[in-house]
């Protein structure tokens, strides 16, 4: 799991799990709680330390992280100048969507996007798939 930017090892972070299939998030905030069935620990580290432990070039970043997308992002600054192409899925937290902090990341270090805004119809929320290149 690589979401964190807050610290540059590997670390246990607590994981919340929903009852829907794709609900489980890192951040409390995404599962609602009647929907919030518990949570694990779970082992994350940044992708910066996930890709350099690879050691090669990855090409291609699809990302899809549940509300975390700009902490995510954050800890990919190094692989990130090398990425040629980034997908990354963003979501509506109760603070609001996740996608205009995104955009800016990208704007910020100098990425072309395009963002396509998709509508989740039964219960009327959104998310934004964003296509970022150098």
């Amino acid at each position: 799991m690589a979401h964190i930017k807050q610290s540059p090892k590997k670390e246990k972070i607590k994981f919340f799990i929903d009852s829907h299939v794709t609900g489980h998030s890192l951040l409390n905030d995404y599962c609602t709680t009647d929907s919030r069935i518990g949570s694990i620990d779970v082992e994350a580290d940044t992708l910066d330390n996930i890709a350099r432990h690879i050691g090669k070039k990855i090409n291609f970043l699809k990302i899809d992280v549940q509300g975390a997308e700009l902490s995510c992002l954050e800890g990919a600054e190094e692989l990130l100048n090398t990425t040629e192409k980034i997908v990354i899925e963003t979501h509506v937290l109760k603070t609001g969507s996740t996608a205009p902090a995104v955009i800016q990341f990208f704007k910020d270090r100098d990425f072309f996007y395009k963002s396509i805004r998709h509508r989740y119809v039964p219960d009327n929320t959104y998310f934004e798939i964003i296509h970022a290149w150098k």
